[in-house]
């Protein structure tokens, strides 16, 4: 460790001469400067006016950032909100909530920002007043996105000048993380076999589900093998960005364990920064103690976005329906009734795979079959209806209806379970996500599905749930595999959303689900679990997307070596497609943004 502490004291050394180099330089040229002046003119004049443009451009500087802090200032009361303010036309932000004492102004929240030390700064240089004047402009898509869009404009006044900024920001999906959770993991990440390739995100709750838990703990264990090479080693965060992991929770909370040869002992790798090479691409510590990221309680958003404006059926209601305008779609699909079996396949036509997806409901003569095929290339949907009074008897179609200009907004709803809910737990979701329609490498049309329930129910997943394109082994239909890591441009997108998600001991068919590829992006209000974690035989989950959950639970037993000895290992591979476009309908996390753009600006929109 020490060649490479020494290296470092010297490279700063260096850079501290060099500075005082550079400084020494600047000071000369400004002599020489004074030296040629006192030849020819009036060097009285000539500071006069210099000091007249320097008192100019430091009030033009204190406009500019009295805008810059009020944009600032807008971006975080925006997160501060409980929910994205739902206004359609452009509005000052202290008509909606209060905004750090600011008044409304002809359509404009003003707000002082005073420049210059403070009182118990320097009490000998006053502060001088300034003001910004900010203003949200809503974007249009606001009226029917769940994601919600702003423009903020902030003008700073200054000593009589002014500054316009202005910055597009954008509500962040629940689809751009990797993980969530909203409570703290209750085991440990594990080099070697813990790796996350996207944004992870941690709360560390307490059971009201408002503020961080203080005996909240998130336990970490890492290695470094190669201290000579450390991009050799086993990284837990792959994903280079600074924001590789937040946390609501404080720094202190967070126990580091140091693993090398078998042993483990307590290292926070802040005490030496070059540590964080050997445990995240980012090289530099977590973001602590950051805003809460408020998880939704019900999935009433995904029903809205099934039905519409359309009424949602009477409770007694079995069966697909599907709000349409004529024969024209005009929101999503909604499935009232418990669900026995979800399977997604596909038929071929005109060269192009549609995708198919089977409700099998039972009804009171019983059972009903419906058969959903969306096809890209003609942009229809049709729904097949068939009934059996008994599981071995023949289909037999009852009703054909077609709907034209559209597939739906492919935000499916159902407002029960998928799968039975009782021991062995059969029937769940499972199958195809067939390809985008594709010119060449541009998507013509997205095969691009949300499938939901109500928040209290639980979606069983007993096969493998797969984007087509990827699929490297259709051996066993009931549980298709795939080892891809990553998606291509062709790959459809599939988000699921439910209260919770259960994996059985069996697959469809029957035999033992001991490897699992999930190809979606995975949002639970309660958790995610497995059946006979500590019992089952050794296996995997293959997950392409993202892990969202209120609550982890136990997935499997895994020594701090990586090995398996029952349940799950689970490994996480990171989606960036869902995250830049996820899935419709796919819920939104309040008090998190994207900022899009920044910039100055000449003249405001209003």
């Amino acid at each position: 460790m020490q060649p490479r502490r020494f290296k470092n004291m010297r490279s700063r050394a260096m850079t501290m001469v060099g500075v005082m180099i550079l400084l020494f330089l600047l000071l000369t040229m400004l002599l020489i400067s004074l030296l040629n002046q006192g030849r020819g003119g009036d060097i009285g004049a000539d500071s006069k006016s210099g000091m007249h443009l320097s008192r100019r451009r430091a009030e033009l500087l204190g406009a500019q950032t009295i805008s810059e802090a009020g944009v600032r200032l807008g971006l975080q009361w925006l997160m501060q909100q409980g929910a994205a303010p739902n206004n359609l036309a452009a509005f000052a932000p202290s008509d909606v909530a209060s905004f750090y004492g600011g008044t409304t102004v002809s359509g404009w929240t003003e707000v002082a920002i005073d420049q210059g030390p403070t009182s118990t700064e320097n009490a000998a240089v006053p502060s001088v007043a300034g003001t910004a004047r900010i203003r949200f402009y809503p974007y249009a898509s606001n009226a029917t996105s769940n994601r919600k869009m702003f423009g903020i404009e902030s003008v700073g006044l200054y000593q009589g000048y002014s500054h316009a900024s202005r910055v597009f920001v954008r509500q962040n999906s629940f689809a751009r993380f990797a993980y969530f959770s909203d409570t703290a993991p209750s085991g440990w990440w594990v080099a070697g076999s813990t790796r996350f390739q996207g944004p992870v995100h941690v709360n560390g709750v307490d059971s009201t589900g408002t503020a961080v838990d203080p005996a909240a703990r998130i336990n970490i264990l890492w290695k470094a093998d190669d201290w000579s090479d450390p991009y050799s080693d086993d990284w837990i965060f792959t994903y280079p960005d600074d924001g590789y992991f937040t946390t609501a929770m404080d720094y202190s909370q967070i126990n580091w364990q140091y693993t090398n040869g078998g042993s483990a002992y307590f290292y926070d790798p802040n005490w030496w920064s070059d540590y964080w090479e050997h445990i995240t691409a980012a090289a530099r510590s977590p973001k602590t103690n950051q805003p809460i990221i408020k998880m939704p309680t019900a999935t009433t958003d995904l029903k809205n976005g099934a039905l519409g404006g359309a009424s949602e059926p009477v409770s007694s209601f079995v069966g697909v329906f599907v709000p349409a305008s004529g024969s024209t779609p005009s929101a999503g699909i909604y499935v009232g009734g418990n669900v026995k079996d979800l399977n997604l396949s596909f038929a071929t036509h005109s060269g192009h795979d549609d995708q198919v997806i089977e409700i099998i409901q039972g009804i009171t003569a019983g059972e009903e079959r419906s058969l959903l095929t969306a096809c890209l290339v003609s942009n229809t949907l049709e729904l097949l209806v068939y009934t059996r009074a008994v599981s071995t008897d023949p289909w037999t179609l009852t009703s054909t209806t077609n709907y034209t200009g559209g597939t739906s907004n492919q935000t499916l709803y159902i407002n029960g379970d998928i799968g039975s809910q009782t021991s062995p737990y059969p029937g769940g979701l499972s199958g195809y996500i067939v390809k985008n329609q594709m010119s060449g490498a541009t998507v013509v049309r997205p095969n691009s599905w949300t499938i939901a329930t109500d928040g209290s129910k639980t979606i069983n997943i007993d096969g493998g749930i797969v984007y087509k394109n990827l699929v490297t082994d259709g051996s066993n239909p009931n549980n298709l595999k795939s080892s891809a890591a990553t998606a291509s441009v062709e790959s459809g997108t599939l988000g699921l959303v439910s209260g919770s998600f259960r994996v059985p001991l069996l697959d469809g068919g029957g035999a033992v689900l001991d490897y699992l590829t999930i190809h979606a992006v995975c949002m639970a209000y309660d958790t995610f679990m497995v059946v006979g974690p500590t019992t089952r035989a050794p296996g995997v989950i293959n997950l392409l997307g993202g892990f969202i959950v209120k609550n982890n639970s136990q997935m499997g037993v895994v020594t701090l070596a990586g090995v398996v000895n029952s349940g799950f290992l689970l490994n996480r591979n990171y989606d960036q497609r869902i995250a830049d476009d996820p899935p419709p309908n796919y819920p939104v996390a309040d008090r998190s943004y994207q900022v899009m753009s920044f910039q100055k600006v000449n003249t405001t929109l209003n």
